[in-house]
């Protein structure tokens, strides 16, 4: 049972951030964790944290976690590849939230369920591979009892919080101008956040030896590579000529067209909701590396940087 848990809930209009400190505070008892700060989460998780923590985990699951816009649907689509044979063809046509959910978003998922295209999670054949971008605490229970294999992905924060920016006010309807956005992540504000902490607390989990630490910048930087590193870390060998044909199918180019990618109904649904109507990029907009060059401040870029350097000089840690 999770104990002393509030909810702050992030809402598309004027009043998003007006109490934001109050957020979800969550106090599991294994493994112990000190200061968690809290997590702002959407409506649409209201009364839904005690399914979570209750969901059923085997040890074949595999678990990708990671700050929104991290990298996290890349790599997604990689370990579902890996994991399922690498069955291109299925991989274009079904929606990626089909195939490896995101555990916190199970409900809404269902609330768009096309003759039930979106599967019940018991229903999803093993192993299962999901995706979440909820903090360490928040995880099913169950991890920590059946040990499944985690993957962790960070990345410039500077790079998320820009990308945050366009993807929210694409799909959230958000009006905000970009450095009110930056604003507001800096004061952990924003859906999903803090966000020091939750790369911080992933780093630290206790007594956890079943887990992969990746970056974007280093995975998009020599693909090849790290496409070995998941596949041994899984448990799985690749051939030659699958691994070419992955890296051509996660090439920028390819993601972008790629229907079964980009979780069409998925982001329609969102955007239907919050009432967003302006032309948009598409769930991958760029994804290249350094380009909050281009359109963070010299004012933001040095707040980020102390902003970071501030949390890891204070030596917060896991106990």
């Amino acid at each position: 049972m999770t104990e002393n848990f509030s909810v702050t809930h992030v809402r598309t209009d004027d009043s998003l951030f007006k109490d934001y400190k109050s957020l979800i505070s969550v106090k599991p008892k294994d493994p112990k964790w000190v200061n968690f700060p809290g997590w702002v989460s959407f409506d649409l998780l209201n009364g839904d944290i005690e399914r979570i923590k209750a969901a059923k985990m085997y040890e074949d699951d595999v678990i990708l976690c990671g700050f929104p816009r991290s990298g996290t649907s890349m790599m997604q689509e990689m370990i579902w590849l890996i994991m399922n044979d690498f069955d291109f063809d299925k991989a274009k046509n079904i929606q990626r939230g089909v195939r490896a959910p995101i555990i916190e978003l199970y409900d809404f998922y269902q609330s768009i369920r096309n003759e039930g295209s979106y599967p019940q999670f018991d229903d999803l054949q093993r192993p299962r591979t999901f995706k979440s971008h909820m903090p360490v605490q928040l995880l099913p229970d169950d991890v920590w009892t059946k040990k499944p294999k985690l993957i962790y992905i960070s990345r410039n924060v500077k790079d998320v919080a820009v990308s945050f920016y366009h993807f929210s006010k694409d799909y959230y309807n958000y009006s905000y101008t970009i450095d009110e956005f930056l604003q507001y992540f800096l004061d952990d504000a924003l859906e999903s956040t803090p966000y020091r902490e939750h790369i911080l607390d992933y780093l630290n989990i206790p007594n956890y030896k079943n887990i992969l630490y990746l970056t974007y910048e280093l995975v998009t930087m020599n693909l090849e590579f790290y496409i070995n590193e998941v596949a041994a870390f899984l448990g799985k060998t690749i051939s030659d000529e699958n691994k070419i044909k992955l890296m051509e199918h996660l090439s920028f180019k390819n993601i972008k067209e790629n229907k079964g990618f980009n979780n069409e109904s998925f982001l329609k649904k969102i955007r239907d909701d919050t009432g967003a109507t302006q032309e948009i990029a598409g769930h991958a907009r760029k994804g290249k590396s350094g380009g909050f060059k281009s359109e963070m401040s010299q004012e933001y870029i040095d707040k980020f940087d102390k902003w970071m350097a501030e949390k890891l000089e204070t030596g917060y840690n896991v106990q």
